[in-house]
């Protein structure tokens, strides 16, 4: 999926670039890229927010390892991490 990930960032930034051309919006092209734009950022933002989940997740797990209260936290913040991963991912699959 990372390889399908790159893509689809490449693709929103020479998007972007072309949308940033005012000669675009006059053409009949522009509701059809406008609308990719915004299909592009939607799956990029779950993208970065699987990143994030992950390291979260990871710093989580470190933590965990321990017998005090902290480790009982995280533990508690694994469980929330792993359940948001499973819906960013839901989401994510979906939209691709």
């Amino acid at each position: 999926m990372e390889a399908k990930e790159e893509n689809l960032r490449q693709e929103l930034t020479a998007l972007q670039a072309r949308l940033q051309d005012p000669s675009i919006f006059a053409s009949k092209e522009y509701p059809k890229l406008a609308k990719r734009q915004d299909e592009l950022e939607k799956i990029v933002t779950l993208f970065d927010e699987r990143q994030n989940l992950n390291e979260a997740h990871r710093q989580a797990t470190e933590l965990a390892s321990g017998n005090d209260e902290l480790a009982a936290l995280a533990q508690e913040e694994l469980q929330s991490t792993e359940t948001a991963l499973v819906i960013n991912e839901t989401r994510l699959i979906e939209l691709l």
